[in-house]
């Protein structure tokens, strides 16, 4: 009997097949050719789960930001009991310390170099169909006010927006190397000693 394959799952092999080329070389050198041969698969497949190659580009960035979100709630998971832990644990998987995460953010460079010709790319770094990096963050402040974490009167809308510009200008230092991912966690932790009671 030929073998049942999972279309979810071979969505997704070749969406990563996508995310190799992009972090390797950049979104220019994704072609529905070059990515059958990184998926190992013919390019008749991945034109019939994905049509076009702009459908293939944004069907890929999608699998990415889902990737995301699931890495986000796996690890928070893991972490201690305060929001404080939370917010820290979110900054810290967002950046490229490890090497998912450079592979994860080196992608996000190159739709961002897209996405300044392309305004479909704009809207889906920004969040697309999913939540926010900014409302993520607000969530998570949001509850720690309720908690009592927070120190009082903070504007907790720019506090979201300024964890996610903390988290977007050093991974770009991360990535050239100019910071060390221990003084990334320290450049964190100083800005949640402004946010959050001792």
């Amino acid at each position: 009997m030929p073998k049942k394959v999972d279309p979810e799952q071979r969505r997704r092999a070749i969406a990563r097949a996508v995310w190799r080329i992009a972090a390797k070389s950049g979104l220019e050198h994704v072609s529905m050719r070059r990515v059958a041969a990184e998926a190992r698969v013919s390019t008749r497949l991945v034109q019939y789960y994905f049509g076009t190659r702009d459908q293939l580009l944004a069907g890929a960035l999608s699998y990415r930001n889902d990737h995301d979100q699931v890495r986000i709630g796996r690890k928070a998971k893991l972490v201690g009991k305060t929001v404080r832990d939370l917010v820290r644990q979110t900054v810290l998987d967002l950046l490229p310390i490890d090497a998912e995460g450079r592979a994860m953010y080196l992608i996000h460079v190159a739709y961002f170099v897209r996405a300044l010709n392309d305004p479909k790319i704009v809207a889906m770094l920004g969040g697309g169909r999913g939540v926010t990096l900014e409302q993520t963050f607000l969530d998570l402040l949001q509850a720690a006010e309720r908690a009592g974490e927070l120190k009082p009167g903070l504007d907790l809308e720019l506090e979201a927006e300024t964890l996610v510009a903390l988290q977007d200008g050093m991974s770009s230092r991360l990535l050239l190397r100019l910071r060390s991912s221990t003084r990334a966690e320290e450049v964190l932790d100083y800005h949640l000693e402004r946010l959050f009671r001792p």
